[in-house]
């Protein structure tokens, strides 16, 4: 509403002009504020594989089924 005013031009040109200024101000966000996680977060994570291979014969991570998982939080162990 607000372009159609302030440029003089039709209602189908403003739509135009404002799905183009979206997918330009969507673009702007990927490329400005995600991407630039997406690559520290691989960055993080090769560093926590390279840590693990070197500390592998060392240290045992625990798997994900630990004891505390068999309990509910009634103190009643599951059936599995």
């Amino acid at each position: 509403m607000f372009i159609r005013d302030f440029l003089e031009i039709g209602h189908w040109a403003a739509v135009v002009v404002q799905l183009a200024l979206a997918l330009v101000a969507a673009c702007a966000s990927y490329y400005l504020i995600e991407l630039p996680f997406l690559r520290r977060r691989k960055a993080y994570e090769r560093l926590r594989a390279t840590k693990a291979d070197t500390e592998g014969a060392r240290l045992r991570l625990p798997s994900r089924r630990t004891a505390a998982h068999r309990f509910t939080l009634h103190g009643q162990g599951s059936r599995e």
